[in-house]
């Protein structure tokens, strides 16, 4: 990657910052909910920023022809998408930490890793993950 770097004109290079953040006790107050990257901001790595958006707007949509009050469908909101969202917020973190880590020890230990992981188990863990509080 380095190689990549010194070979290419520095004009072509952009430099963009990227940012999550750590998970916020309450997404909402009065009349305001926050939804989507405002409430659960997650790395590009975790590659679920726009599926956790529009999954949002579907739950938060569905609660709101069945509520009687909005403080109830904030609070309701919350608590079905608090623990999936915060779990691939902090998986890509710790994705993106392992990817762009230039410790010698630790890439020769992630690749290890790598070569003895059983991916099917992981897919289907991941798609339990993204599945969870989806209708069937």
């Amino acid at each position: 990657m380095k190689e990549t770097i010194q070979l290419t004109k520095e004009e072509s290079i952009k430099y963009i910052e990227v940012f999550d953040h750590n998970p916020i006790s309450k997404w909402y107050k009065n009349n305001v909910c926050l939804i989507g990257g405002a409430a659960h901001a997650a790395l590009p790595t975790s590659g679920q920023g726009a599926c956790q958006a529009i999954e949002d707007a579907w739950h938060f949509s569905s609660m709101l022809e069945k509520s009687k009050t909005t403080e109830s469908v904030f609070s309701e909101f919350q608590k079905i998408r608090f623990e999936k969202t915060t779990t691939i917020t902090m998986s890509g973190r710790d994705f993106a930490k392992s990817l762009f880590n230039e410790d010698l020890t630790f890439c020769e230990q992630r690749n290890e890793n790598a070569k003895i992981t059983d991916y099917k188990t992981a897919s289907q863990n991941i798609a339990k993950l993204w599945s969870k509080n989806l209708p069937k």
